[in-house]
């Protein structure tokens, strides 16, 4: 009793593909505490713009089972540019799981949780909720719409005013809201929101994918001194602070140290154009590899690359995805950000400098070169350490359980 659950993310994805896999790993762990969980999710994948699903001509939906977890994938509209068209995208996820909710046969869920980024998807998860007289859980990925005000978008767009009106509407009517970002609890408080029913799960890590057996590498070493970024290749991921770095680098006649950047997203095609007119012959775009290929990618890196752009909305802190993969790899970090929290100052695990700092993220890179085996090992294992103990999929899996039941 009380141990169906739906969770309703667009974005969520399989380990076979690249992309956000918080809620498989968080759901494989429930399903080994005997939960039935289903996750609901596009088959449009956000980073390479395609779908990796093929749809017979009525069909419009796909269900697929990996390691005890249920996906229901929905066909939705496609886009090639972040426009317009992303919201149209956004509006047809919602049409599809609504239209599944009322036409097709199922047992019904006991918790219903909307996961954010965009509210339309959460606000579908709530009439579901509504409907199948579920309990409904809000869980809040990114603060929007503050993140698209911060973002430079006016408090006064029209974007901006309906999601303003959705997020305090989602809030007061979640039974529970579990948030990702440390000290966002803050924020949604200020909306006068109780702060009893605000729950952190952060994201985390399968650690059992960081059992490397380095004979069965897909992925060759390089010659050089590797700085490695994996993920999404967006605006506020400020790459082109690498592209900086790697200009200064060459300028400086240092050539035994290259950038590679893992991935897809709206801003490879300008970077790529950048780093060919400015002739920089060490850094390399490579395409994205599927997460349970990333530790691999990771294990071959001298260092690792993490940056945001400086953005007020940083303040409640950050949960990427990425930054877990990368304390878990035993490989040294560039944390270039300005935020609520630094789990690489916290951990010991690497370097932190303040944003957009070229010069910086040229000196943290010559710093960890210079370094002895027994001091790099020292940041590997506290590195690990941290994110075992606080961002491992065993543990969060735990406190998801925790707040299911509670």
């Amino acid at each position: 009793m009380g141990k169906k659950i739906w969770i309703v993310n667009h974005y969520a994805m399989p380990p076979y593909l690249a992309g956000g896999t918080r809620h498989f790993d968080l759901s494989k762990e429930l399903v080994k505490k005997g939960f039935d969980v289903t996750i609901f999710a596009s088959s449009f994948h956000y980073q390479k713009l395609n779908d990796f699903k093929n749809y017979k001509t009525k069909e419009y939906f796909q269900q697929e089972k990996i390691d005890g977890v249920n996906f229901v994938w929905f066909k939705t509209s496609n886009y090639k540019v972040n426009n317009w068209k992303r919201f149209v995208n956004m509006i047809s996820f919602t049409k599809q799981f609504t239209k599944y909710v009322k036409k097709e046969k199922y047992d019904k869920p006991f918790t219903i949780i909307g996961s954010s980024v965009h509210l339309i998807a959460v606000y579908g998860a709530y009439k579901a909720s509504k409907k199948l007289q579920s309990r409904f859980f809000m869980e809040v990925r990114d603060l929007w719409p503050q993140t698209l005000i911060d973002m430079g978008m006016s408090k006064f767009h029209p974007v901006v005013v309906v999601f303003s009106f959705l997020e305090k509407f989602l809030y007061k009517k979640a039974q529970k809201i579990i948030t990702l970002l440390p000290k966002s609890g803050e924020y949604i408080e200020n909306l006068g929101v109780s702060k009893s029913k605000i729950y952190w799960l952060p994201n985390g890590v399968d650690l059992s994918r960081y059992s490397l057996n380095e004979d069965i590498n897909l992925y060759k070493k390089d010659d050089n001194f590797t700085v490695v970024y994996t993920g999404v290749i967006g605006k506020a991921n400020r790459l082109d602070l690498a592209i900086e770095a790697a200009q200064i680098l060459s300028d400086r006649g240092i050539d035994d140290i290259s950038f590679k950047i893992v991935g897809e997203g709206q801003e490879r095609n300008r970077l790529l154009e950048l780093v060919k007119n400015k002739r920089l012959k060490n850094i390399d775009f490579v395409g994205s590899v599927p997460k349970q290929e990333i530790s691999q990618i990771l294990n071959n890196a001298n260092a690792l690359f993490f940056a945001l752009d400086d953005s007020p909305v940083f303040k409640y802190g950050i949960s990427s995805n990425k930054l877990f993969d990368y304390l878990a790899s035993k490989k040294p970090i560039i944390f270039s950000c300005k935020a609520g929290n630094d789990p690489v100052k916290e951990s010991g695990a690497g370097i932190s400098i303040p944003p957009n700092q070229p010069d910086m993220v040229v000196e943290a890179i010559l710093k960890i070169k210079s370094l002895s085996p027994s001091q790099l090992e020292i940041m590997a294992e506290s590195g690990y350490k941290f994110v075992e103990e606080n961002h491992g999929m065993s543990v969060l899996g735990e406190k998801f359980k925790e707040i299911l039941l509670d």
